[in-house]
This record gives structure tokens, C-alpha cells and sequence, in this order.
């Protein structure tokens, strides 16, 4: 480094004045030089800096997922130069970097478009750092922690829960018909004892989840799971359609239910399995698939975590008005009227919706502009509203009423479901299941205090504090489902 230059410099200057004193405090004047003598050594050259280096852990939000990879820091001075590893085959430039006792910023430049250039500020404290990266201008949450020399790479956000092996039970890997010819994949736990024992199917919510339900690296499926199995129960996860090793189209809530019966079916015959003791734990829009599994395969139980009672339609004007509600604001009752027909627009026909939301744009511009759109401004307004609400999956999901499936059914079933859920709202949950189920004496419901939609503890409930939340699941809720489930299966 720098100083350690300059320390030997100062040391040579000390040296070459260090002569003995005169008894009158001055230093003898040095001897003239001689014709001929040898000229005076050079003065040691300086050392040059040492090079410094760190490597950081760094973990980004792609939607439900995590993308991992490190980022590789070097300094042979006052600038930092960066790259960037794990993400393709050669490690890439950084460019505009800085790494301070407070704060990391880099870019991750594409000449070809430059407006997706991802550019990363993160507040450091410590060996960890949290803030953001900015992708074509979507900011999405970005964490960092400082990785020991010779640490192998992980992931920045911390996820204790995930069970880590070895297992005390065997796991199969496990590949089931689907009613449209498709393949359902998935992982069979098998507990230590070999007798027939009860069986437990897992389904998911909304959108592609895959087996364990990863959502931001928490996988709640495989922690649930793993309790299970360790108490006994033989459990079936399965890969979601368009996501892992299932194959198949997407489809909507109706095959969804078609897929989940096809894989009760499946585990009846398993000869692990006592055919009388299967059932489902389900969550939030599973909730609505377990029901109308159970019309078609009888089930033994049922535990719905936060599982939807009531139709879509219903439920996305309680979710915008929590939205409101946390933002402060009032949702204005147009904006609100609009979404209600827009639901039962879309079980009739793309055509209603599609009048409903041109009408919607045109007196929006007319407000706000004195003219109606443009037809590149109508199309442009439109298309995404529209294609949302009109996309199968969707429109299964505002037509399926989950009530008139509990009202036929005498399952014994377990809802538990968070206070501070934002998303399936704990009430008027609880209230629409205990008034359609078919056999309430069977019904066990409980409002966990102090969690989220993914049974973590939180602070909002708002989805934006999933990413930041180490916990996967409350342990308590785990100790509620495993003990119900218990007293099921004796």
C-alpha cells in the first residue's frame, strides 16, 4: 500500500541522518565529494499498492423468485472495479462502481438497450447491504452480505426454516397421469414406519408455483411437508403446470381440480397409503380447487391455509379496498363499480369487458383531456386490463364459487388464516366458510395473530415484505396443522 512506500523512505532519510551530534546540538557539515568517488546509492524504489479484495453474495426479486449470483470487487487503489459472476459463462463488467463503509452502487450496463441497464444502490452496514436495483425502471429489492475468503456462494436473504438433511424418512421422485394427458411431477415423502398410514396432497395458490411453493426462497410446502412426514403422514407435492418437470398446458381452476383428483386417485392405490385417509392442505386459491376435489374423490380432511370461500370476483374488491385502506386513501366508488361489473362482465363474455373498459378510458380522457382517446391510445389503455380479465385462468376464477362446494360437503376441515392477511382477508373468510360449510361441527377455523398471507410474521401484511422477512412459517401454525392433523388420522 501507499503508506508502506512512504514508510521506507522516511526510513532511508532517517538512516542517511543519523550521524552523531555535535557537543554544540549541529549535526558536522558532510565532506566535500571527491573527483572520482562513487556517486550516492538511489534512494529504494516505493512499494507499489496492494490490491484489495472482496466478494459479495448478491440477491435480487424476479418475481416470486430469487436470483442469485456474486459480485467480485477489486481495488490496487482509491477506485474499485467490479464484476459480475454466476449469471453466464464469463463474469461481466460493472461499471460506475462504488463501495464504501456505507454504501455500494454499480451498473450492469447493455450496450444494445441501454434503458435495461440494472443499476444497483444498496446502503451498507457492516458486511450487509439492502436497497435496490433499477431494471428499465422498475425498482425491484436487492440485498448483499460480504462473503469470508474461500466462502462458497449463497444466497443474501436467509431462510432458517428450509429443511436440511439428512432426512429420517425416504423421499421418491414421482410422475402422475393428468386427465389431458399430461404429466404431473412431484416428490412422495414416505415415513420411517412402512404400515399404511394417512397421506396428505399439497396444492397451491395463483399463478406457477412449484412443488415446495418458492415464494422468495421460502419454501413453506417443503418445511410443512417435512414436519409431516417426521409425525408420520406420507405427503405428495407436486410441480405446479408450466413450472419444473410437469408437463402440460396451462389451463384454468377447473383442470387445476381435475389434476389434484387425478393425483388423490393416484395416491389411494399407493400401498404406503391407507385409501381412507387422504386429504388435502391447500392454500389461498387452492382453497377453492380443495372443495371440488372433494366432490369427485372423497377426502378424509382438509386444511385450508387462507384458502379462498368466496368467488374471485367477490374477493379483488376486498383486496382493493385493503390496498386503499393501507395506502390511506378511499378507493373512489367508480373505480370500485368498475372492477365489480368488469368481474361479472367476464364470466359472460371478453366482448362485455371489453365495452366496459373502452367506455371506462373514453370518459377518463374526455375528463382529462377534452377529446376522446385516439385509437393507439384506446388500444394501449385496454389491452392489459383486458387481457387479465379475460385469460381462462382468470375468468375460472371469478366464476367458481367455492360455497356451493362446502355446502355439500361434511369434511372435517381446518382454515387458519392470518390477521394481517391482505390478500385473503382473515373475517370475511372465516365467516363465509362457517356459513356455507356443510357439517359445521367438523369445522375448526382459526385467526392467527400477527402473520401474513404466508403465515410469516409481518408488520403490514402487504406483499412488498415477503422478500425481507427471513421467517418462512410460524412455527405455531405449523404446531396447530400437525396436531389437528393428527387427531384426523387416528
Amino acid at each position: 500500500m501507499r503508506t508502506s512506500g512512504a514508510l521506507v523512505v522516511v526510513l532511508g532519510l532517517a538512516a542517511a541522518c543519523g550521524g552523531k551530534a555535535a557537543s554544540d546540538g549541529t549535526s558536522p557539515p558532510p565532506p566535500p565529494p571527491t573527483v572520482g568517488s562513487a556517486a550516492p546509492a538511489p534512494a529504494p524504489p516505493v512499494a507499489p499498492p496492494i490490491a484489495m479484495k472482496e466478494r459479495w453474495a448478491t440477491s435480487i426479486a424476479a418475481g416470486p423468485r430469487i436470483i442469485d449470483f456474486v459480485v467480485a470487487f477489486e481495488s490496487a487503489g482509491p477506485a474499485w472495479t467490479a464484476r459480475l459472476e454466476g449469471v453466464t459463462k464469463e463474469p461481466l463488467p460493472l461499471a460506475a462502481v462504488t463501495l464504501t463503509a456505507d454504501r455500494i452502487a454499480f451498473t450492469l450496463e447493455k450496450p444494445a438497450n441501454p434503458a435495461a441497464n440494472e443499476v444497483y444502490e444498496l446502503r451498507r452496514t457492516g458486511d450487509l447491504a439492502a436497497g435496490t436495483s433499477t431494471i428499465g425502471g422498475a425498482r425491484i429489492p436487492a440485498r448483499m452480505v460480504k462473503l469470508a475468503d474461500g466462502a462458497e456462494p449463497r444466497s443474501a436473504y436467509e431462510r432458517p426454516q428450509t429443511p436440511k438433511g439428512p432426512f429420517p424418512y425416504m423421499t421418491r421422485e414421482v410422475e402422475i397421469a393428468a386427465p389431458d394427458g399430461g404429466t404431473l411431477a412431484g416428490t412422495l415423502t414416505l415415513p420411517e414406519k412402512r404400515a399404511p398410514g394417512a397421506a396428505v396432497l399439497f396444492w397451491s395458490g395463483s399463478g406457477q408455483q412449484d412443488r415446495d411453493e418458492n415464494i422468495y426462497g421460502h419454501r413453506s410446502y417443503f418445511v410443512i411437508a417435512d414436519r409431516l412426514t417426521r409425525a408420520g403422514f406420507v405427503t405428495l407435492r407436486l410441480d405446479d403446470r408450466g413450472t419444473g418437470k410437469t408437463k402440460g398446458a396451462l389451463g384454468t381452476l377447473y383442470s387445476e381440480i381435475d389434476d389434484a383428483a387425478a393425483a388423490i386417485a393416484w395416491l389411494k392405490t399407493q400401498r404406503e397409503v391407507d385409501s381412507k385417509r387422504v386429504g388435502m392442505i391447500a392454500h389461498s386459491t387452492g382453497g377453492m380447487v380443495a372443495p371440488n376435489v372433494a366432490l369427485k374423490q372423497p377426502l378424509a380432511f382438509i386444511v385450508s391455509l387462507a384458502g379462498v370461500a368466496i368467488p374471485g370476483r367477490e374477493l379483488v374488491l376486498l383486496q382493493q379496498d385493503i390496498a386503499a385502506e393501507k395506502a390511506g386513501v378511499k378507493l373512489p366508488a367508480e373505480q370500485r363499480a368498475l372492477q365489480k361489473a368488469i368481474g361479472e362482465a367476464a364470466i359472460k363474455s371478453p366482448a362485455d369487458v371489453k365495452k366496459l373498459l373502452v367506455d371506462a378510458v373514453t370518459k377518463q380522457y374526455q375528463a382529462a383531456a377534452g377529446r376522446p382517446p385516439s385509437p393507439e391510445e384506446l388500444e394501449a389503455s385496454i389491452a392489459r386490463p383486458l387481457a387479465e380479465a379475460t385469460n381462462p385462468w382468470a375468468v375460472s376464477y371469478f366464476k367458481i364459487d367455492p360455497r356451493a362446494a362446502w355446502k355439500r360437503l361434511k369434511v372435517p376441515t381446518l382454515l387458519v388464516v392470518g390477521d394481517l392477511d391482505t390478500q385473503v382477508p382473515a373475517d370475511a373468510t372465516i365467516q363465509a366458510l362457517r356459513k356455507a360449510h356443510g357439517k359445521k361441527a367438523v369445522l375448526t377455523t382459526k385467526k392467527i395473530a400477527g402473520v401474513n398471507h404466508l403465515f410469516q410474521h409481518a408488520k403490514t401484511g402487504l406483499t412488498d415484505e415477503y422478500i425481507e422477512i427471513d421467517e418462512t412459517f410460524d412455527p405455531g401454525t405449523l404446531d396447530t396443522i400437525t396436531t389437528w392433523l393428527a387427531e384426523q388420522a387416528k
